[in-house]
C-alpha cells in the first residue's frame, strides 16, 4: 500500500508496518469468532512475548512493565502514586512537555508543592545542574528525554548518573522519572544506565505502534515501596476481604483490566520489528534527520530551530515572514503531511525562546530520498 501523503511526522504519529496492521486486523478477526475473553485468554502466551520483548528493548524484567494507553496516560499514574507532602519540590528543566507540566501544576496546587526549574545552557540541560537542584525537600526529578517542540537530545544518562551519584553521597530520596514519548524507537533506551525509577513511551511514535498503546517501567525499588496507583482495579489491586485489598507485586499494579487488545497485539509486533534491526533503525533515522536539516538549511527563508549538539530526527524551523499555519497548510496540499507546534507543547522552553509556534518535520525509515526532494521543492514554492 502507498501512502497518499508523504509523512513527515512521526514524532506525532508514525506509519504503521504492514504486518503491525495485519496483526492487529487478523486478532479483531478472532476477537470476532471467539468473543474478547476467549480470544484474549487465547493468546496467553502472546500477552507474556509482549512483556519480554519490551523488556528486551529496554533492560528490564517483564513484572517492571505495565502495558498503558499513552506515555501521559503513563506517567499520571506514576506522579499520582507517589506519597506527596506539603513543602515537596519537583525538580525539572524548561524541554518539559506540555501534557507532564499540566500535571504538576495540578500537583502543585492540589498537595502544596514547588516546581523548581533547571535553567537551559547552550541549548541543552547540564546533568551537573540538574544533580545540584536536588535537596532533601526534593521529591521528584522529571526529565523530558527528546522534546516534542525541539530536536535536541537531553543527555538522560549522563543526568541520571549524576543523581545516583548526588542520592548516594547526601542520603537523598527522591524518584527520577523519565518521559522517553520521542526516544523509544529512535534511541538505545537502557534504564540501567539512565538510573531511573519511572520511564513512560508511548507505542504510537518512532516504535510504529498503533495509537492507544505505550508502557511503564517502574523500577525494583519502588515495587518494593508499594506505591498504589490512585486509580485501580481488582486486577492491579486484588481484593482480599470486604475491607482490604493488596497490590501486585510486579508494575502491572498499574494497569487497568480492559484494554484494546488487538492494539496491544499490533505493539507486539512492532517491538519485535525494532529488536530485528535496532542499531540498522537508528543509523537511518540519523542518517535521514541530517539530510532533511540539509535540505531545509538550503532555502534562504528559514530558520531551523532545534538547540544542543545532539539533535532528533525532529526537525522544527520557521519562515521568516509566513506563519506556521499557512507552512503547514502549504505542505499539504502538496500531499505532505507535517505538524505545527504550538506554545503549550513546550511553554517553558518556547516562551523563554520568544517563539510562539514552529513548523515541525520528523522523519522515519519509510521516508526515502525522494521524500526529502519532494519536501524541500514544496517548501522552495512557498511564496
Amino acid at each position: 500500500m502507498t501512502a497518499s501523503y508523504i509523512p513527515f511526522n512521526a514524532a506525532g504519529a508514525s506509519l504503521c508496518s504492514e504486518q503491525t496492521i495485519d496483526a492487529q486486523i487478523q486478532y479483531l478477526k478472532q476477537e470476532q469468532l471467539l468473543g474478547g475473553y476467549l480470544c484474549a485468554e487465547k493468546h496467553a502466551d502472546s500477552w507474556q512475548q509482549l512483556y519480554q520483548s519490551i523488556g528486551r528493548l529496554i533492560g528490564c524484567e517483564p513484572r517492571n512493565i505495565a502495558l498503558q494507553e499513552s506515555a501521559t496516560r503513563g506517567l499520571l499514574s506514576a506522579l499520582m502514586s507517589l506519597p506527596w507532602q506539603s513543602g515537596d519540590e519537583i525538580v525539572i528543566c524548561d524541554f518539559e512537555y506540555g501534557a507532564n507540566y499540566v500535571a504538576l501544576l495540578q500537583l502543585a496546587k492540589r498537595y502544596q508543592v514547588s516546581i523548581k526549574r533547571v535553567a537551559v545552557k547552550d541549548g541543552s540541560i547540564s546533568a551537573e545542574d540538574m544533580a545540584n537542584a536536588v535537596n532533601s525537600k526534593t521529591r521528584l526529578v522529571l526529565l523530558t528525554w527528546v522534546p516534542s517542540h525541539n530536536g535536541v537530545v537531553c543527555p538522560a544518562e549522563a543526568i541520571g548518573q549524576a543523581l545516583m551519584e548526588r542520592k548516594k553521597s547526601l542520603g537523598l530520596s527522591f524518584v527520577y522519572a523519565v518521559d522517553a514519548c520521542q526516544a523509544v524507537g529512535q534511541m538505545p533506551v537502557d534504564v540501567a544506565a539512565l538510573a531511573c525509577d519511572f520511564l513512560c513511551a508511548t507505542g504510537r511514535k518512532f516504535l510504529r505502534a498503533p495509537r492507544g498503546t505505550g508502557f511503564l517501567y517502574v523500577s525494583d525499588e519502588l515495587l518494593e515501596q508499594n506505591y498504589c496507583p490512585v486509580v485501580t482495579d481488582h486486577f492491579a489491586a486484588p481484593l482480599k476481604s470486604d475491607k482490604q485489598f493488596e497490590l501486585r507485586d510486579d508494575a502491572k499494579r498499574f494497569e487497568l483490566w480492559e484494554a484494546n487488545w488487538s492494539a496491544r497485539m499490533g505493539l507486539k509486533v512492532a517491538v519485535e520489528q525494532l529488536l530485528e534491526q535496532q542499531s540498522s533503525i537508528y543509523f537511518q533515522l540519523s542518517e535521514r534527520a541530517e539530510q532533511v536539516r540539509s535540505a531545509l538549511g538550503s532555502i534562504d527563508q528559514i530558520t531551523l530551530c532545534d538547540t544542543g549538539d545532539k539533535q532528533s530526527a525532529i526537525i522544527t524551523f520557521y519562515w521568516s515572514d509566513k506563519p506556521a499555519k499557512v507552512v503547514y497548510q502549504h505542505l499539504l496540499d502538496d500531499r505532505i503531511s507535517s505538524s505545527v507546534v504550538t506554545p503549550d507543547a513546550g511553554l517553558l522552553d518556547l516562551t523563554r525562546r520568544q517563539i510562539s509556534e514552529l513548523n515541525r518535520v520528523s522523519v522515519h525509515t519509510y521516508n526515502d530520498e525522494s521524500d526529502i526532494e519532494a519536501l524541500q521543492k514544496a517548501l522552495k514554492k512557498v511564496v
